[in-house]
């Protein structure tokens, strides 16, 4: 097996060699071909040639760099969540949490606001499924009855640590990760940004989330 990969490997640098003494023969005959010019009157079909010549020649050369690129390996594409391309802070920065904040608390996400998530009507916030099965599910404890398809009782606090009593649940045909309740007392509109983490109260256990948020600047203001 070894003898076989080396003789490939020899094939492969003699294919090359070989490729390289052409391009190198082809520039001696081209370069005689200029010295002779100098003292030679020639034809428009004359010219016509060598164009066709030189043509063929930089063709050549290209397939040459095109194959020694091919056989350089081709890097992974890796797909980046847009909850990564913030530097969002590890914990809320919420002074007053930090003493309810128990041992598990999930890493945060970014949202940016659609109309109906401010609709005052609709009362909810749709979450990003991506985000809410990576980073809020695996905080989740079926044993205590925690049942998204129900609905789980959850607080939510603000960034001056006012709190809302919601409801953590799937939504609709598509499973999707919605919490319930008013949560637009602070006038958002669409296109603002939430940032998004989910916790377990020191004391009692119970699911919280923090939401902290920031306003959308418009590039035509």
């Amino acid at each position: 097996m070894k003898n076989s990969e080396k003789r490939k490997s020899e094939m492969k640098i003699l294919s090359s060699n070989s490729d390289m003494l052409e391009l190198e023969r082809q520039d001696i005959a081209a370069a005689f071909l200029l010295s002779w010019l100098k003292y030679t009157t020639v034809s428009e079909q004359d010219i016509q040639n060598m164009a066709t010549i030189f043509y063929e020649k930089k063709q050549s050369k290209k397939l040459q760099r095109s194959k020694r690129k091919i056989s350089k390996p081709i890097p992974k594409k890796i797909r980046i969540s847009p909850s990564t391309l913030t530097n969002l802070p590890k914990l809320p920065p919420v002074q007053n949490l930090r003493g309810m904040i128990g041992t598990i608390c999930s890493d945060p996400f970014e949202k940016q606001l659609t109309k109906s998530d401010v609709d005052e009507h609709q009362g909810r916030l749709l979450l990003n499924n991506e985000d809410a099965r990576s980073k809020l599910l695996p905080l989740l404890n079926g044993k205590n009855g925690e049942n998204l398809a129900n609905g789980v009782k959850v607080t939510t606090f603000d960034q001056l640590c006012n709190s809302y009593k919601m409801n953590f649940k799937t939504w609709g045909n598509y499973r999707s990760y919605v919490l319930l309740g008013s949560w637009i007392d602070h006038k958002l509109k669409e296109n603002d940004f939430v940032t998004v983490w989910m916790f377990r109260h020191r004391e009692n256990d119970g699911l919280c989330f923090p939401i902290t948020w920031k306003r959308y600047l418009s590039e035509d203001k």
